[in-house]
């Protein structure tokens, strides 16, 4: 909802859009938050005075206060909903099984990157068997995610594998970072929870110069779409 302040058009204020930026655009699904991680490092960095991470991924940047105060943590989980290589299919399709929730029905015609274990981009896009000849009532229904696949522009099986895509592999979104109409209102995909993780990081930030009693930590949490575990063992 828009309140005075947000209807005039003054882009941001003190936002910095940039870190925002860096946040979303990075492509990190469950179990594969690297590179998420790396960008909380990197805006983290001369600002906290240590930086560790636990043993399952999760990221943790530490102000250390002046006294005897409490210990404070802020959490925001880095890995995003996306998708891992479950099958190439003799066509060069590719078959997927879901990391997090995602609703099958918004899914068609979605542009989607396949990352390689070494690092290598693959644009596709989720397509579906065509709907011509398909009886009125399956055509109102949802798709089931095992009815899609993605199309990489390959002719078979060999041709993808050759690529260097494996079983496993991950697959994130597509979505650019946008200013909207409004510049207040910003567009991209990953605000869950990357928003978090970037607002843990911008206090750590602010605090530079601060003095304050208590220990702050800045926690960029793994796997919280399939279950919270990141959080479970940083808060540790």
């Amino acid at each position: 909802m828009c309140n005075e302040k947000t209807r005039i058009l003054e882009p941001y204020g003190d936002v910095n859009v940039d870190l925002l930026k860096d946040f979303c655009q990075a492509k990190g699904i469950t179990g594969h938050e690297a590179g998420a991680s790396r960008v909380m490092k990197k805006w983290m960095e001369g600002y906290v005075d240590t930086i560790e991470y636990d043993n399952l991924g999760s990221i943790l940047g530490t102000k250390k206060g002046s006294g005897n105060g409490p210990r404070f943590a802020m959490f925001g989980h880095l890995d995003e909903v996306g998708f891992y290589v479950k099958k190439i299919e003799d066509s060069g399709f590719i078959r997927v099984v879901n990391a997090g929730g995602l609703w099958p029905h918004v899914l068609l015609a979605q542009e989607v990157m396949i990352t390689t274990r070494e690092g290598k981009e693959i644009y596709g896009m989720i397509s579906a068997p065509a709907p011509h000849g398909m009886p009125a009532e399956v055509m109102k229904t949802v798709k089931q995610l095992d009815e899609l696949f993605i199309d990489i522009g390959v002719c078979d099986k060999q041709e993808a594998e050759d690529l260097g895509i494996r079983i496993g592999d991950m697959i994130t979104l597509v979505s650019e970072f946008r200013e909207m109409a409004n510049p207040n209102y910003l567009m991209a995909k990953a605000w869950d929870d990357r928003i978090g993780a970037a607002i843990a990081t911008e206090v750590v930030r602010n605090l530079k110069d601060v003095d304050h009693l208590a220990d702050v930590v800045a926690v960029g949490s793994v796997q919280e779409e399939v279950g919270l575990r990141g959080a479970k063992t940083a808060a540790y």
